[in-house]
């Protein structure tokens, strides 16, 4: 069985107390991005008409776990705390809520796979590393919510028009 941790983070050690305040900033910030990617995705007027129409697409990822990334944007974070740093996997559909995530501070790239070569950007020496820290974090079966924490960032409900727009005049 191959080993494959494509969202995979590393966030300097910290009490658990900073790690919940890194959290919930993050979801204050997350939740202004996501506002802002919906903006870009829908006109105003289309959102407003069609909003119970994508909340019941909403509900449907929410019930199935079936795809449908124009109304996904749950974000979720699996916090795995090491003796030296915490360990953590994201898991949204949203390409730009990961990206924007990746982009905050603290927040350094600790992505593994074992079912190929080594990756020319990480020296062997960190690919052996993080090797180890994974086994450590995924014991076993390698359940993420079995063995770590999870905060939600964001959930599957859809703001209402007036949270994104303001209200109508």
């Amino acid at each position: 069985m191959s080993t494959k941790i494509y969202t995979g983070f590393k966030l300097p050690q910290m009490s658990a107390q900073h790690l919940l305040d890194f959290c919930i900033v993050f979801r204050e910030k997350a939740i202004i991005k996501r506002n802002e990617i919906i903006k870009r995705v829908f006109r105003e007027d289309y959102y407003r008409e069609k909003y119970w129409d994508l909340t019941m697409r909403a509900n449907k990822v929410k019930k199935t776990m079936a795809r449908d990334p124009i109304v996904d944007y749950s974000f979720e974070l699996s916090l795995f705390p090491m003796k030296d740093k915490i360990l953590g996997i994201t898991f949204g559909d949203s390409g730009d809520l990961e990206k924007f995530f990746r982009e905050q501070e603290l927040v350094e790239d600790y992505y593994y796979q074992d079912q190929t070569d080594d990756f020319v950007e990480v020296s062997k020496d960190e690919w052996k590393q993080r090797k180890e820290d994974w086994e450590i974090a995924l014991p076993g079966a390698g359940v993420p919510s079995h063995c770590s924490f999870c905060f939600t960032v964001l959930g599957y409900d859809l703001p209402t028009p007036d949270k994104i727009w303001g209200g109508k005049e």
